[in-house]
């Protein structure tokens, strides 16, 4: 009788410990589950090319030599900081929150509402291809899902965020693009008879020591040639046109195989030194038909058309650098300060 009741007392417990087994098992798919990845076992450096797809539109970007371009616009530039936020939001942590297909709808994850994003290696093999919905109402972050598979995640980022309003999306505007090393220019020297300045430059001034007063750090002046002379300018002036040259934007970019843009070898053209000590030559060419200036970015090869009025704040007169600036000022004007990169 005591082996029996021995028995029954250790098949109870057996039965105990296999439900709580069971049950910290159950628990413990659920959290997995809770807390998926949508692209598990996946890197950022694995991918090598990617195609957006909205609307019935597609686009299609490649990574070449570490920076991101986009073939079917003239090997145009994308800026890299978007890039990385739409494929990084990709691998943030999501949370299951429905796996019934006649729930995509209500998620924005129908094909017609959806973008979808596909994803490729250096062989152009697929990875993966994710589908992204509509936003979660109050926060930054969105509804997605695997192509071909019917679990929604609520993912915590949007990627649509980093696609902007533009189409195509992504690209890079400025006629300097981003993807370059960015330093500040520290002197540009005109190379053309037309033009009337012909070096504007920063200099480094450090001031002398005083006795019983702490050491000054170095300070700035720029200088200005015209007509064979140089004179010290006015900082504000260097600044705003130095910074007019790097956030200048073109119109548009050009097939850079084509001719009939009027560069010539000894052409009118700008040498950009930079602080770290690269330079980039920025040549001019003629103009198109609607009067936009062809300008040629040599470090790229790259051809952009930009806005007349732009194109003439590239040879300032004397006076933009020496005297006052007009107000408005003409440089913010042209291209405002603070503006998005779209």
């Amino acid at each position: 009788m005591r082996v029996l009741i021995l028995l029954l007392g250790l098949g109870a417990a057996l039965l105990v410990g296999l439900e709580y087994a069971l049950d910290l098992g159950w628990q413990a798919r659920r959290q997995q589950q809770s807390q998926l990845r949508p692209l598990p076992n996946l890197a950022l450096q694995q991918v090598a090319a990617f195609q957006v797809r909205s609307g019935g539109q597609n686009w299609t970007y490649v990574r070449r030599q570490g920076h991101w371009r986009f073939p079917a616009y003239h090997e145009a530039f994308v800026l890299g900081q978007r890039v990385d936020q739409l494929l990084g939001g990709l691998l943030r942590l999501g949370t299951v929150v429905s796996t019934e297909p006649g729930d995509m709808q209500r998620f924005g994850l129908h094909p017609t509402q959806a973008v979808s994003l596909l994803l490729r290696d250096s062989r152009g093999n697929p990875l993966d291809e994710i589908w992204v919905g509509r936003a979660v109402p109050g926060v930054g972050e969105a509804y997605v899902k695997r192509a071909g598979v019917d679990t929604i995640y609520h993912l915590h980022a949007n990627p649509r965020l980093a696609l902007g309003k533009s189409a195509p999306p992504m690209l890079d505007p400025f006629v300097l693009p981003r993807a370059l090393e960015d330093r500040t220019i520290v002197q540009v020297v005109w190379e053309a008879p037309a033009f009337p300045l012909r070096r504007l430059r920063r200099l480094e001034v450090r001031p002398e020591l005083v006795l019983g007063q702490p050491p000054q750090g170095p300070s700035h002046i720029w200088l200005s040639t015209l007509a064979g002379q140089e004179d010290t300018c006015l900082t504000a002036n260097a600044f705003a046109f130095t910074g007019f040259v790097g956030r200048l934007r073109y119109t548009a970019l050009h097939d850079a195989a084509a001719d009939g843009y009027g560069f010539a070898a000894s052409g009118p053209r700008l040498i950009l030194q930079q602080e770290g000590g690269r330079e980039d030559v920025l040549e001019v060419g003629g103009q198109d038909g609607q009067g936009n200036r062809f300008l040629r970015l040599r470090t790229t090869g790259q051809v952009y058309s930009v806005a007349a009025a732009k194109a003439a704040l590239l040879s300032p007169q004397g006076a933009a650098l020496l005297d006052s600036l007009p107000q408005p000022d003409p440089y913010q004007a042209a291209e405002p300060l603070g503006r998005g990169a779209f």
